[in-house]
């Protein structure tokens, strides 16, 4: 009987670019189990939520001018890495181009879908890959590979 290596699922999303009249201007496919996506993930999700909650500070504290311009910079950047983590180079500059430098609708209606969709699927996809990886080191195949004859 020969080895056989299987290749595994392709995890894709879809994403639609709907203009203010309802009319779809562009359909991205999102691959969610590219390596450097599932490799970068969390961090740039950690960093995004860092910087939600340390703008959520300046807002609800009295903080000063600079201390609030800063937080402002920070979640943009962050917003900004999360996108080119999940979207790729090409699409992430296609997203910005359509919402027309509206930099805080853009992350208002991009970030649900990162954090409501994205995060979570590739966080199962890691999990999936661990127990996948588990099972195929299992505690019997380990004995038989180092049994003596």
């Amino acid at each position: 009987m020969a080895y056989q290596l299987k290749r595994s699922k392709k995890y894709i999303e879809e994403l639609q670019l709907v203009d203010e009249n309802g009319n779809v201007q562009h359909t991205l496919q999102v691959r969610l189990d590219g390596d450097e996506l599932l490799r970068n993930i969390n961090g740039r999700y950690l960093e995004l939520i860092k910087a939600h909650k340390k703008y959520g500070n300046t807002v609800s504290e009295k903080m000063s001018h600079e201390e609030t311009d800063d937080a402002i910079k920070e979640l943009g950047q962050a917003t900004v890495n999360m996108i080119m983590t999940v979207f790729g180079p090409e699409n992430a500059k296609l997203i910005v181009n359509f919402y027309e430098g509206r930099y805080v609708e853009l992350t208002q209606e991009v970030t649900p879908f990162m954090i409501d969709v994205v995060v979570p699927r590739c966080q199962e996809i890691i999990k999936e890959n661990k127990e996948r990886a588990k099972a195929r080191y299992n505690r019997k195949q380990r004995k038989k590979l180092f049994r003596r004859d």
